[in-house]
């Protein structure tokens, strides 16, 4: 995640967290990053509002899953061990 100045352009493209209260809180958004570990090129990425249910990691990386092929080795974070 990455929080960003509080501006009218980053708010309207990356609104406030639900959870939040308005106006007291920074727009945050979420990345998700499939590269290379072997040159370091970046393959494909997703990023988008941190809104709550159904706008994390998961939802990022469905979005992009297509550039992972079968023989592929995926290294995540102990996050995504709950993946679907």
């Amino acid at each position: 995640m990455v929080m960003m100045p509080d501006t009218p352009a980053n708010q309207a493209a990356f609104p406030q967290h639900g959870n939040q209260k308005v106006g007291a809180g920074y727009p945050i958004s979420t990345h998700v990053v499939v590269m290379s570990l072997t040159v370091g090129t970046v393959i494909d990425y997703a990023i988008g509002a941190n809104k709550g249910n159904g706008t994390g990691e998961h939802s990022l990386l469905r979005q992009i899953m297509d550039c992972i092929h079968a023989e592929d080795i995926v290294l995540g974070d102990r996050y995504y061990p709950s993946f679907f």
